[in-house]
């Protein structure tokens, strides 16, 4: 062999990776609190390697492949010549994993997250209600301004689909559909977050929290009951089934969702 190897003339072999979890979040068993668990395991590959072959007998499963990259060796240098001399080195390309320090761990880890203050929905509920009650500073809220805050809680699906109308290929007859039936659905969804505002700007000083909290949560499962539904009963009259395909965020996950939804976007805020 006269020349040096040309560049990516020498490829390595196929290598396997594996990582897995299982999570769950969203109300725990016992504390009724919001939380999380999660189980991770990295690498099993290299897990089941020692496990069925032994510490000293390993297959290399899980174990990315470092081919040795040095063909030639410089063995000598003659000045006359002023050349180096050469060997080819045998080990070339060699990917056993004997011949490398480097060891992909498999590891196994239990993450637990439980948020132990007040639950998000009745954090949002005393932000909301107690200002202006029991002689406690700020404004109390009128209906209009907890109507206003509620109903960011549910996103308008339709004012999203005109949003991304260019990347839909909305026609001007569709997007006058489109608008059509948004409007009819504002009133709709109006009347969810007009009903839970006047009973929440009727309530006195020394209201029952825990009623509260429970009309609030049904109000808001509601919003996304009725958002559902008018979506998958009217875009299909609407849209094509290729731009149904296409449908952005919210309204994608509305139009597929088969059960009800239960999603909070937490509004601690103004």
């Amino acid at each position: 062999m006269d020349h040096a190897a040309s560049r990516n003339s020498c490829e390595g072999p196929w290598t396997t990776s594996l990582n897995a979890q299982l999570a769950y979040s969203g109300k725990m068993p016992i504390t009724k609190q919001y939380g999380s668990i999660s189980l991770a395991l990295s690498n099993p590959l290299g897990g089941l390697d020692q496990l069925l072959h032994g510490a000293n007998h390993l297959h290399g499963w899980g174990t990315p492949a470092f081919p040795d990259p040095v063909l030639y060796r410089p063995t000598a240098f003659d000045p006359g010549t002023d050349r180096f001399s050469y060997a080819v080195n045998p080990r070339f390309g060699n990917t056993r994993s004997s011949n490398t320090l480097l060891r992909v761990p498999f590891r196994v880890s239990i993450d637990v997250s439980l948020s132990v203050g007040r639950p998000l929905p009745q954090q949002m509920l005393n932000r909301w209600l107690k200002p202006g009650r029991n002689g406690r500073t700020g404004p109390r809220l009128s209906v209009t301004e907890l109507k206003r805050r509620y109903a960011r809680n549910v996103p308008d699906p339709y004012s999203s689909i005109l949003e991304e109308s260019d990347s839909l290929l909305l026609t001007r007859d569709q997007a006058e559909a489109i608008q059509k039936a948004d409007t009819a659905y504002r009133q709709r969804i109006d009347s969810v977050w007009t009903a839970l505002s006047e009973y929440l700007a009727g309530l006195g000083d020394n209201y029952n929290s825990a009623e509260a909290l429970k009309r609030q949560e049904a109000a808001v499962d509601e919003g996304w009951e009725v958002s559902r539904l008018d979506v998958q009963r009217t875009l299909p009259k609407i849209l094509s089934p290729i731009q149904l395909k296409l449908l952005p965020g919210i309204p994608e996950m509305l139009f597929k969702a088969k059960e009800k939804i239960q999603i909070r976007m937490f509004m601690l805020g103004s």
